[in-house]
């Protein structure tokens, strides 16, 4: 298989407030998660809406996100009491699940979902491990400006072996 046929796709989700902090560490998180994942093509997409994720996520070989998230979701956009957010969710992975099934293909190879407390909801796991061989991310807090260079351990999840 060669790189054209693999499609590594990044998300970067909602990534406004933390001081700023989280907008400057995307240059440095793209360019090491490109170099420990080799022979992928990438895509990325920046802040999109729901329906768009779920298209590109059903049709990538891999998937990376970056960006807040929360217990059981990640925010695509997220501005706090508008109609204009949008946050994928156990459901909507579940869509992820069937479109792949639809198009005939198997699990993604991963998801490495790099967001505060993502890794948290047991649903939000095991929704993504119908979608994915592994699901890496966090189930606590990613950045914390008094703290500035601790970085939490990331979780690993795997599906279990039929």
């Amino acid at each position: 298989m060669t790189s054209e046929d693999r499609k590594l796709l990044f998300i970067q989700g909602d990534i406004s407030g933390a001081m700023g902090a989280i907008l400057y560490y995307w240059p440095i998180f793209f360019k090491f998660r490109l170099r420990e994942n080799p022979g992928y093509d990438y895509a990325t997409l920046f802040r999109p809406n729901v329906d768009n994720a779920v298209q590109a996520i059903a049709q990538a070989d891999a998937f990376i996100y970056y960006g807040h998230g929360n217990s059981g979701g990640i925010w695509l956009r997220h501005r706090s009491g508008s109609s204009m957010s949008q946050r994928l969710a156990a459901a909507e992975v579940r869509q992820i699940a069937e479109e792949r099934k639809q198009m005939g293909k198997g699990p993604l190879n991963f998801v490495q979902i790099a967001g505060c407390d993502t890794l948290r909801d047991q649903e939000w796991i095991d929704a993504w491990l119908e979608v994915a061989m592994e699901v890496r991310g966090f189930d606590e807090v990613t950045y914390n400006w008094r703290r500035p260079f601790r970085i939490p351990k990331e979780k690993r999840f795997r599906r279990p072996s039929s």
